[in-house]
């Protein structure tokens, strides 16, 4: 048990540095307000990291629902509409079922697959 909540955790961090160097390297020209989350253009801090929170939470639901997917190792990271879906799943069948839910739900700009299979 201590094993696979260590390769999650693992998981998790690769993930969300994976997604700051995306954004490190990332056009100005790509975040233009129509493409964001609806936030207003004075928002702070706190109020686009729980836009964000909130957005990656809509993702996990959505995912939870779907019938043949077991999303029970399935992370979900939220940046500004971009999402990283990542973790595992039992079999290959189930990773285009992910990723089309989470392109499915409001206010997703893109989503990037970080998906492996760990069969049980």
């Amino acid at each position: 048990m201590k094993k696979a909540s260590f390769i999650q955790y693992t998981a998790c961090v690769l993930i969300a540095l994976g997604m700051t160097s995306v954004y490190a390297h990332g056009d100005s020209d790509d975040l233009s307000a129509a493409s964001q989350v609806p936030v207003s253009p004075t928002s702070g801090p706190k109020e686009i990291r729980r836009a964000n929170l909130m957005l990656a939470k809509s993702v996990r639901r959505a995912l939870v629902k779907v019938k043949g997917l077991d999303s029970t190792n399935v992370v979900v990271l939220a940046k500004n509409g971009d999402i990283v879906v990542g973790g595992s799943v039992p079999d290959s069948s189930q990773i285009p079922l992910a990723i089309s839910t989470a392109q499915g739900v409001a206010d997703v700009k893109s989503v990037k697959n970080a998906l492996t299979i760990k069969r049980r």
